[in-house]
């Protein structure tokens, strides 16, 4: 039975070692990378481990529901910055790109405010994402300052939003 892509959420932070990285690899399961106040960030994902485990990166902006909530309960609006955070992830994820690798990414409202809003931020980060090349050369063999081979941002690398 073919089925099809398949992506994995795994916390605490704790179960991010080898045996379950080598696990995921075996059966070509992504392990999602996620923007979680108990997870790392952007780029600390790649310090200590290789996150991609399939041929596909899968990544989800879930931010901290109960912190958010304090502030609002209506996602119409960006009601927290994260305008810097939205910079680095643009880098990671030309560092993922530039593995030739299909990358997807989930917004949820928790995480900005307004989900539009946070896919509308990192389209205009996308423009000048910088920080790539230092950690997609510990992963592809080129040299930190190296061109990039980031292909440009596609509709298939749009993330969604709810």
């Amino acid at each position: 039975m073919t089925v099809g892509r398949v992506a994995t959420r795994n916390q605490p932070i704790t179960w991010l070692r080898a045996p379950l990285l080598d696990l995921l690899r075996a059966h070509r399961v992504a392990l999602a990378i996620i923007d979680h106040p108990w997870m790392p960030r952007a780029a600390e994902w790649f310090e200590t481990i290789d996150p991609v485990t399939a041929d596909f990166a899968y990544v989800r902006w879930l931010g901290d529901r109960y912190k958010i909530e304090e502030i609002t309960r209506t996602w119409d609006r960006l009601v927290v910055d994260r305008a810097r955070e939205t910079e680095r992830w643009a880098g990671t994820l030309r560092a993922l790109l530039s593995r030739n690798i299909d990358v997807y990414g989930y917004f949820n409202n928790h995480y900005g405010g307004y989900a539009v809003g946070s896919i509308e931020l990192l389209t205009r980060a996308w423009a000048g994402a910088k920080g790539a090349s230092s950690i997609a050369s510990r992963y592809d063999g080129r040299a930190a300052g190296e061109p990039d081979p980031a292909r440009p941002m596609s509709t298939a690398h749009r993330a969604v939003a709810s």
